[in-house]
């Protein structure tokens, strides 16, 4: 009887051409996944499809608002007037106001609505009462209408003590949302509606 014996350069010979085929397959693959890394960093680098690219747009700190030359300078505006409601500078705040000033309150009544000379009369009047304030923005957008005319989208967040009373030190609280529409004209931004 013939005794079995294992073919075994034919088998070693299969696995040779198995692995060599392995080894061409992983190197392509390798070829192909490099390429596609730096393809895909390069539509990071570069952007696609016009987005900026796969990190995040940078945002003026404390806002969710990009943060871009325009952008700051519209903040920059509307602190301006934060400032002066604070200190009570009522020629400040005329000086920001557009001559085509008007606010009207959300009412149907005529009488809560006003422009520019019903504007110093308000402010006049308003900030005569209060002997001290606090006065917070949160910047929420801002929304370009035009090149000359934007719409800032704000909370705000105040404190104030009246001028007269018995209960001099209470201070009172007000919050709401507020839009200030602003105008650019000869260079200068001013405020066409929401002080």
């Amino acid at each position: 009887m013939k005794e079995f014996s294992p073919q075994w350069p034919k088998t070693q010979n299969y696995f040779a051409k198995s692995n060599e085929r392995t080894k061409r397959r992983h190197r392509a693959f390798r070829r192909i996944s490099s390429g596609l890394t730096l393809l895909s960093a390069l539509f990071c680098l570069f952007g696609t499809f016009g987005t900026t690219g796969c990190s995040k747009p940078k945002l003026i700190p404390g806002t969710r608002i990009p943060d871009t030359r325009k952008n700051r300078e519209i903040i920059k505006v509307v602190e301006k007037y934060r400032r002066a409601l604070m200190n009570k500078e009522i020629g400040t705040l005329m000086s920001m106001a557009h001559p085509h000033y008007y606010e009207h309150s959300g009412s149907h009544k005529g009488e809560h609505h006003y422009g520019y000379k019903g504007l110093q009369k308000v402010l006049k009047k308003r900030l005569e009462q209060l002997r001290a304030v606090r006065y917070n923005i949160k910047y929420r957008k801002i929304n370009w209408i035009s090149e000359n005319k934007v719409e800032v989208e704000i909370y705000i967040d105040a404190s104030f003590q009246l001028a007269a009373g018995d209960d001099t030190d209470k201070w009172s609280r007000f919050t709401q949302h507020n839009k200030i529409v602003l105008t650019k004209e000869n260079d200068r931004w001013l405020i066409l509606r929401g002080m």
